[in-house]
């Protein structure tokens, strides 16, 4: 958790975003009917991450490996959107 929110403030500080912790078993759900028409910055770990992309919507390999950056766009109706990138690139 110390690690996430580290990687999370400074974006956070710089964008004015305020930073919310959650703790459920049903955050995917909780990210897209809580925020509908919003941009969301969400930082997982592996305990999470592969679940929660997947629940998204996310397809093929999740974000895991060190640097690894993904934006899924949620529509209300069609496919989620994937854009991988890579920290650093």
């Amino acid at each position: 958790m110390k690690r996430n929110l580290g990687t999370a403030k400074p974006l956070a500080r710089q964008r004015g975003i305020k930073i919310k912790v959650i703790k459920d078993s049903r955050v995917a759900a909780r990210l897209v009917n809580e925020n509908p028409g919003k941009v969301v910055l969400w930082v997982g770990n592996s305990a999470n991450l592969e679940e929660i992309y997947r629940d998204l919507g996310g397809e093929g390999r999740a974000p895991l490996s060190y640097g690894d950056l993904y934006i899924l766009r949620v529509p209300d109706k069609g496919e989620t959107e994937v854009i991988k990138r890579h920290f650093g690139r």
